[in-house]
């Protein structure tokens, strides 16, 4: 039998345990440290050792790699953490041994370290979180998922997609579905118009301006809109009203909802698109009223829109 391989970095002569790795590489550790870790070596080392390990320090066969074991004991000793590589089988890999050995701190940090990968591998990491049934990064994976409308046929097949059931697949399905929903549902809802992020005080039709309003509702020089805007709250105490708005800018918010429709996430990227804004202001241009003020009141309308639909979708 080969003779096992020490680890460089855990190598003390005064170690009192030895873990070795599934690859055969031996860590010279000390149970204080270990203990004061963990719960759960400290239950193992209640235990009392063999006969054959009174004297010498106490070996234990562990299933991960040294691979995994290093950066793990480099947390639990005072020394510089490790520069963890952002790679998703070595960051599931070392976050199931944490979850092991009841590591609650590194868990926590091994979590975002994957959060922070999400762009990159949304679907997947949904499927690893759902196997593991750890619903928080489930629903983070998820999130992300919202930006493909067609996440559910890969290019590449992530080897955990015949691993888990229908239902994991029905779950994002529903979950989007209500995302899109909500997200929509805030153009529905007009009392952001004159309350709020997005509050630009409306008067009555016909009174005299006395305050800001929008572009597109205080313009009479361009063609309006089909459909008059139904306007909550617009005068304090006063009924809903409709309100004419101009037709360029329904065109705008008719566009922004197809989108959210297929995308609704994440972080309202539909909505603040800049080709659609600047898609918009062209079409403003040519009105004398709305053309010297559309793009910057499109631009402000168009991020504040954006922090309603995060709102909205972080809801549900």
């Amino acid at each position: 039998m080969d003779t096992p391989t020490v680890s460089p970095l855990f190598n003390r002569d005064d170690a009192d345990v030895i873990f070795r790795s599934s690859d055969r590489v031996v860590f010279r550790l000390h149970k204080r440290v270990l203990t004061l870790a963990s719960p759960f070596f400290e239950d193992m080392f209640a235990l009392p050792d063999g006969p054959v390990q009174a004297t010498a320090p106490q070996t234990v066969d562990v299933p991960e790699s040294a691979a995994v074991l290093e950066d793990l004991f480099q947390f639990l000793y005072p020394m510089k953490p490790p520069r963890v590589v952002p790679d998703l089988d070595h960051l599931w890999t070392l976050l199931k041994a944490a979850q092991k050995y009841l590591l609650d701190f590194l868990t926590e940090r091994l979590k975002d370290e994957i959060r922070s990968i999400l762009p990159l591998e949304p679907l997947r990491i949904y499927l690893l979180a759902y196997l593991a049934r750890d619903v928080d990064l489930a629903r983070a994976a998820a999130r992300h998922l919202l930006g493909d409308p067609n996440f559910f046929m890969p290019t590449d097949l992530p080897p955990e997609y015949e691993e888990v059931p229908a239902t994991a697949l029905w779950h994002v399905g529903w979950y989007r579905k209500r995302c899109t929903e909500a997200a929509v549902g805030v153009f529905r809802v007009t009392t952001y118009v004159v309350t709020g992020t997005l509050s630009r005080k409306v008067n009555a039709p016909g009174a005299k301006s006395t305050s800001h309003w929008w572009t597109w509702l205080e313009c009479e020089s361009c063609p309006k809109a089909d459909t008059d805007v139904l306007l909550s709250g617009a005068l304090p105490g006063g009924p809903d009203m409709m309100y004419p708005a101009r037709a360029w800018w329904q065109t705008h918010i008719d566009t922004v909802k197809a989108r959210l429709r297929s995308q609704p996430g994440p972080c309202g990227a539909s909505v603040p698109e800049e080709e659609l804004v600047r898609t918009t202001i062209s079409a403003a241009a040519s009105c004398i009223t709305c053309g010297p003020r559309a793009a910057l009141e499109l631009y402000d309308f168009a991020e504040a829109m954006a922090k309603e639909v995060d709102l909205a979708v972080s809801e549900v």
